[in-house]
């Protein structure tokens, strides 16, 4: 049963709102983090799947983003 888009949110509903901005903004923050250590977000790929992109060592890495984050916090210096 969905609800039309006008509806009021239940109590329920409302309650968790706060943590589901805060996951959409954690999200936001996460991809910022990769942006600015040179990771590139993309879905030109055959299969249209969502991937991030880095070289590194002259090779291309393709991964989901917690192995990207994992990466670059763990294995990866700053230079």
């Amino acid at each position: 049963m969905e609800k039309a888009i006008n509806d009021e949110m239940s109590e329920k509903e409302l309650s968790y709102e706060t943590v589901r901005l805060l996951e959409i903004e954690l999200q936001r923050k996460r991809r910022a983090w990769l942006r600015k250590y040179g990771w590139e977000y993309s879905c030109d790929f055959i299969d249209d799947g969502w991937r991030w992109l880095k070289t590194i060592d002259g090779k291309l890495m393709m991964c989901d983003e917690a192995e990207a984050i994992n990466l670059e916090y763990n294995y990866l210096s700053e230079n």
